[in-house]
């Protein structure tokens, strides 16, 4: 590698020279240094050179490429870069003065032949506050800064880093392992080469029909439950679909590592901290019961099933610790989200918590929380409603007047004792204002769910 860096360097880097080099080396300057220690980018930087002269717009503007007329007037990249390098402008052939234009020249001379008049002639230019200061910043640092100076160096030759010292004996496998890293993708075995050992982080269950996740469970519409994980049925679906996508990898060729585990997620977890459903089958002790071995086991599921399943996304749902309030009790304000959940229908979902089924049982035992989201903003009205309506909150259908299935705003104008400024049918926004509906909570205590103590 050193030969044919070395090589290299003397056929396209050495023969180069000011600003062909540059030009050249433009995309590598950050990484070229120079005998003073620092990169030639910061040289060019520090220098009268502009540093959009070496942008890849300003090269295609000024390529070297140019019709023979424009290089033989001096134009092109290499000039344009040895003028800026030595700070002189060079705007170009001007066009032919008009006859008629009356220039300085014409004027300084007329003013020497003028009796009295002075040899030289000045024009006095009055500049505002800012704009001195402007001048007076601007020109010292004009002053100090230097001419770009362009060093193509030979390269320094290249060198394997010291590995660490082998505990081991040294052999080709040992000393590989030192240099390359697979990190969890892949391994080396000393007998079968480089083997893929690939981790799938799709939960299984989004790709199981629903009959098979509430199995037996005939949920009423508008109705919750409480179900616990089993961990035998899940573990037994964890490692028939780790076998059978093993055979599938092997049989299209790909040197797969038998002793991995492809899957180890059964649920869909929204929890970035939240451990794999499943550890390594390779990691288990023949005497370990089946279902054993999953970080989500034997947990409590939440089912519901509602039309409120199709607006999960508005919904926040989550498990709160009961608290004593005298006689009664009341949500805490400890709460604990799902661990996991997922889709087993159109309008069924489910939510695992990371609480045993026993600790639900205790007392005060946990409420089931299902509140709508602040900011998710509903407008309607209830289905029905108080005799007398202190509030625009409580307003219901049969308080309003309905033709053709929408309201009649001028057949019928409710009016509660307190309308807090707004007026029914005066506009839209009033109307939106009393048509809005504030967020609901609803709290379910985990005892009307759990079958009866005996």
């Amino acid at each position: 590698a050193e030969f044919a860096a070395n090589r290299l360097h003397a056929r396209m880097v050495a023969p180069l020279r000011e600003a062909h080099a540059l030009i050249t080396l433009t995309p590598a300057l950050a990484r070229l240094h120079d005998g003073a220690g620092s990169n030639v980018a910061a040289r060019v930087a520090a220098s009268t050179l502009p540093q959009a002269a070496l942008s890849s717009a300003f090269r295609r503007l000024v390529a070297s490429k140019t019709p023979p007329a424009a290089r033989r007037a001096g134009q092109g990249m290499v000039s344009t870069l040895a003028h800026q390098n030595a700070a002189v402008l060079s705007p170009g052939a001007l066009p032919p003065t008009p006859v008629k234009l009356v220039t300085t020249t014409q004027l300084r001379n007329a003013a020497r032949s003028a009796a009295g008049a002075p040899d030289t002639f000045h024009t006095h230019v009055a500049l505002t506050d800012v704009q001195r200061r402007i001048v007076d910043t601007a020109l010292p640092q004009r002053l100090a800064r230097r001419v770009a100076v362009v060093d193509v160096i030979r390269p320094k030759p290249l060198a394997w880093p010291t590995p660490p010292p082998l505990t081991g004996p040294v052999t080709a496998t040992a000393r590989f392992h030192l240099r390359v890293t697979f990190g969890d993708g892949a391994r080396v075995n000393a007998n079968l080469g480089v083997q893929s050992t690939p981790r799938f982080t799709q939960p299984l269950a989004a790709w199981l029909d629903p009959a098979f996740l509430l199995a037996g469970v005939d949920l009423p519409p508008d109705t919750a439950g409480l179900l616990e994980v089993n961990s035998a049925f899940v573990e037994a679906i964890m490692i028939g679909a780790n076998h059978e996508l093993g055979r599938e990898l092997l049989w299209r060729g790909i040197p797969l590592d038998r002793a991995s585990t492809l899957l180890t997620r059964f649920f869909e977890t929204r929890v970035s901290s939240a451990p794999r459903d499943m550890i390594s089958i390779a990691t288990w002790d023949g005497s370990s019961a089946l279902g054993s071995h999953l970080a989500t086991g034997e947990r409590t599921v939440l089912v519901l099933r509602s039309r409120l399943v199709t607006h999960l996304n508005e919904t926040a749902i989550f498990l709160t610790k009961a608290e004593p309030d005298g006689a009664f009790r009341r949500p805490g304000t400890t709460q604990v989200l799902p661990l996991f959940r997922g889709l087993a229908g159109l309008d069924t979902a489910y939510f695992g918590f990371d609480v045993k089924p026993e600790d639900l049982a205790s007392d005060p035992g946990w409420y089931i929380v299902i509140q709508e989201l602040a900011g998710a903003v509903r407008f309607g009205l209830d289905e029905s409603g108080p005799e007398v309506m202190n509030t625009w909150n409580v307003l219901a259908w049969p308080m309003v007047a309905i033709t053709g299935g929408y309201i009649a705003a001028a057949a019928k104008q409710p009016k509660p004792l307190q309308p807090k400024g707004l007026v029914w049918g005066t506009d839209s926004a009033q109307m939106a204002g009393i048509v809005l509906q504030r967020p609901v909570r609803l709290s379910i205590h985990t005892s009307l769910l759990l079958p009866e103590k005996r």
